[in-house]
C-alpha cells in the first residue's frame, strides 16, 4: 500500500494510469525447481538450500487410487509459503522499466503506475512495461491472466489503446475488486464517513454514555439505509444479512470456514466445482438438483429438517433468507 500511495502522490504529470494484473492460479504453480535455483541465484547457503530442497521433496496429493507427485506449489497460510513465492517472485521488482513507470505489490497481487505529460507517452510505456512483465512471469513459471487485468484512469473519454499478451485492456474509472459495502458489514464496521459523522456528534455535545448511544444508533440507523439502496452489487451478501443491527449484535457471529462458504459458494456445491473441472456434473448426490449454494441452504431434502428447526428457533420463515 505504501508503494502505491507513493507512486500515486508522486505521479505531477498530466495523465497516470493505474494497471493491475492478475497472476494465474499463482500459488498453486510456483515451481519448486524455479524456487531452488532463485535461491542459488542469491548465494544462499548451501545448508539451507538443501533444508527446502528436503522440504518440497517426495511430496504427494491423492485421492481414491489416484496419486501424483507433487513439483509445484506450497500451502497458503502457511509460514514459508510467502517467503517462497517472494523468492520466485521478487524478480519481478527488478526490472528496469521506462520512465515514469513505477510496480508496487502484495503477495501476488501486482500494480504498475504510468505517468507522463502525454497520452501517447503513458500508453508506450505502459504497454513496454506489461510485456516485460509478461516476460518475466514466463521465465518465472507463472502465466498472467489478461482477461482479469484491469486499468485505472480518471478521463475514460480518451480512447487508450492498452494490450497484455494481445489481449486489449479495458481502461475503467474504477476497479472491480470485493464489495466495500459487503465486507464492512461483514465485518460490523461502518463506513468511514458515518463513523466520522459519529465521531462529530460525540465531541460536539460532550456527550456520557446516553448520548454515545445515541450517536451509535443514528449511525447504525443511516448505515442500514445505505446498505438497503445497494441495487447492483452485494446481493446475495445482503440476502444473508438483510438486518445490519441484528448482525453485528448476534452473539453467535462468527466468520468462519463455513459462513465463507454460505458466501461465496465455493468447494462444497458441485455447481462451482463442475465449472472448474473438478467433478463430472453439477448434480446434487441427495435430490439430484443442480447444487448451487442457494439450493443447499432453501429447497435440498438433505437439510430440511435443520431448516425447520431454524424456523422454530427463529420464529420467521427461512425458505428465501437465512
Amino acid at each position: 500500500m505504501e508503494g502505491l500511495k507513493h507512486g500515486i502522490q508522486d505521479a505531477r504529470k498530466k495523465y497516470t494510469l493505474l494497471t493491475t494484473f492478475d497472476v494465474r492460479n499463482a500459488f498453486n504453480t510456483a515451481s519448486w525447481g524455479l524456487i531452488l535455483r532463485r535461491l542459488r541465484e542469491k548465494d544462499i547457503s548451501t545448508y539451507l538450500t538443501n533444508l527446502i530442497a528436503s522440504y518440497l521433496s517426495e511430496r504427494k496429493v491423492g485421492m481414491a487410487r489416484l496419486n501424483r507427485e507433487l513439483t509445484a506449489g506450497f500451502p497458503q497460510e502457511s509460514v514459508l509459503g510467502p517467503t517462497l513465492w517472494n523468492v520466485l517472485y521478487d524478480n519481478v521488482f527488478e526490472l528496469e522499466f521506462p520512465a515514469g513507470v513505477q510496480i508496487c505489490g502484495y503477495a501476488d497481487d501486482l500494480a504498475i503506475i504510468a505517468n507522463a505529460d502525454r497520452k501517447e507517452e503513458v500508453e508506450l510505456n505502459a504497454n513496454e512495461a506489461m510485456s516485460m512483465i509478461s516476460v518475466r512471469m514466463m521465465e518465472n513459471g507463472l502465466k498472467l491472466a489478461p482477461e482479469k487485468t484491469e486499468a485505472l484512469m480518471a478521463n475514460i473519454r480518451i480512447s487508450w489503446n492498452l494490450r497484455l499478451e494481445g489481449t486489449q485492456i479495458a481502461v475503467k474509472r474504477k476497479l472491480k475488486t470485493v464489495s466495500i459495502a459487503a465486507t464492512q458489514v461483514i465485518s460490523g464496521t461502518p463506513p468511514i464517513d458515518l463513523l466520522a459523522e459519529k465521531r462529530k456528534l460525540m465531541f460536539q455535545k460532550r456527550s456520557g454514555y446516553e448520548n454515545s448511544g445515541k450517536a451509535r444508533k443514528r449511525t447504525i440507523q443511516k448505515w442500514q439505509e445505505e446498505w438497503d439502496s445497494h441495487v447492483d452489487t452485494a446481493q446475495w451478501t445482503k440476502r444473508l444479512i438483510p438486518n445490519i443491527s441484528q448482525w453485528i449484535t448476534c452473539k453467535f457471529r462468527n466468520t468462519n470456514y463455513f459462513f465463507m462458504q454460505a458466501l461465496t459458494g465455493h468447494e462444497s456445491f458441485t455447481a462451482y466445482t463442475h465449472q472448474i473441472s473438478k467433478t463430472v456434473n453439477d448434480r446434487c448426490r441427495y435430490c439430484g438438483d443442480t447444487d448451487t449454494l442457494e439450493h443447499t441452504l432453501f429447497s435440498c431434502i438433505r437439510c430440511e429438517v435443520r431448516r425447520g428447526a431454524a424456523k422454530v428457533y427463529l420464529g420467521k420463515d427461512t425458505d428465501t433468507h437465512v
